[in-house]
């Protein structure tokens, strides 16, 4: 007989932690986003509240700027993606 069982399921990919000084700014966002981290950011992500992606940039830079103007209003997460590891923010658009 079996008693306990157990369904384990893996959703997305695991993040690796990033130690890295990440700011988004303003927050919450009405016109352009900034992004600036203390390391060299690789990819930028952006995906609404239903994890549609709905941004995508391959970045070589410590800055970015983006306009957002074209975005609806609500919750969005940003991933940043740097050589040390990936880290995901949350921000407002209005």
């Amino acid at each position: 007989m079996l008693d306990d069982v157990s369904i384990d399921f893996i959703v997305g990919t695991p993040e690796q932690s990033l130690d890295a000084q990440i700011a988004i700014y303003p927050n919450p966002v009405t016109d352009h986003m900034n992004i600036t981290s203390d390391v060299k950011m690789t990819q930028i992500d952006i995906f609404n509240q239903l994890g549609q992606r709905v941004y995508g940039k391959v970045v070589k830079d410590n800055n970015f700027n983006l306009n957002t103007s074209d975005f609806n209003a609500g919750v969005y997460f940003v991933r940043i993606t740097t050589d040390t590891g990936v880290a995901t923010k949350k921000v407002t658009v209005r």
